[in-house]
């Protein structure tokens, strides 16, 4: 994926939106489109979005946001300094990730498990959320087909 330079900050509001889902997945494919306008036609994606263009597009909208709700705190801990004494995230202890988004050390962390258990741990967490959210939506379209047939069948 090409790398955009300047300003991360989304123009979309994410009151106007339904779920945090389809944000991310709209926010997706705008980097995808400004992503396809710097490239030669031949390289463009024209696919469907897949998983890792989805998860690229919620880290940067987390991020834009945590720049924004707690500037000095993740200028601080982006150059490498304490957090500030009036922070209100001081006791969270948060970290910021190699991704860029400032994470808390919380139960997990300091759990008696190794980093391997840990990650798995919390990859199962996030790859249910979005099976969920697959799982429900194949569901509605099964429920919508199945009703179609069924009506198709009456008249």
């Amino acid at each position: 994926m090409v790398v955009i330079g300047g300003n991360d900050e989304s123009r979309l509001e994410p009151k106007r939106f339904s779920s945090w889902l389809r944000l991310t997945i709209i926010q997706a494919w705008i980097y995808r489109f400004v992503n396809n306008c710097l490239l030669p036609s031949d390289r463009r994606a024209k696919d469907e979005l897949i998983f890792e263009e989805i998860q690229d597009a919620e880290i940067r909208m987390i991020k834009a946001a945590q720049k924004r709700s707690f500037k000095a705190e993740y200028s601080a801990l982006s150059s490498g300094k304490p957090l500030p004494m009036f922070s209100k995230l001081l006791t969270l202890k948060p970290r910021l990730y190699e991704d860029g988004v400032m994470r808390s050390d919380g139960r997990l962390e300091n759990a008696e498990y190794s980093v391997t258990i840990q990650r798995q741990v919390s990859h199962n967490i996030a790859k249910k959320r979005v099976g969920n959210e697959t799982e429900s939506k194949v569901v509605s379209s099964a429920r919508k087909s199945h009703s179609n047939q069924t009506l198709e069948m009456l008249s």
